[in-house]
């Protein structure tokens, strides 16, 4: 997203987290788009909400947690992302690769 801050257009990029029965959502925006902004996205997010999702939390393919897709549902983690789920018991759940898993 471009924001004008300080009278000039700056590009920043927006984490959004939205609970899928209840529509909840929660949104930060951050000035870049690396893992350090990804995991405290997730730690404002769990701080907004006053908890972990109950049910599984389904993410695109992203770098700052996936390292490599090996099938529909199989990926190796990214470290630091599959240490921050462990600690906060996150159950993650991945969209196909694609247009297939598009939402």
């Amino acid at each position: 997203m471009k924001v004008r801050l300080a009278g000039e257009l700056v590009t920043c990029y927006l984490f959004a987290m939205r609970l899928c029965y209840s529509g909840k959502a929660v949104l930060r925006v951050f000035a870049s788009c690396g893992q350090e902004a990804f995991l405290e996205g997730h730690l404002h997010a769990l701080s907004a909400l006053g908890s972990v999702p109950k049910d599984k939390v389904r993410y695109d393919n992203l770098k700052a947690a996936v390292a490599r897709v090996l099938g529909s549902q199989v990926r190796t983690g990214n470290g630091r992302w599959t240490a921050f789920r462990s600690h906060y018991a996150i159950e993650a759940a991945y969209c196909l690769p694609g247009i297939e898993g598009a939402h």
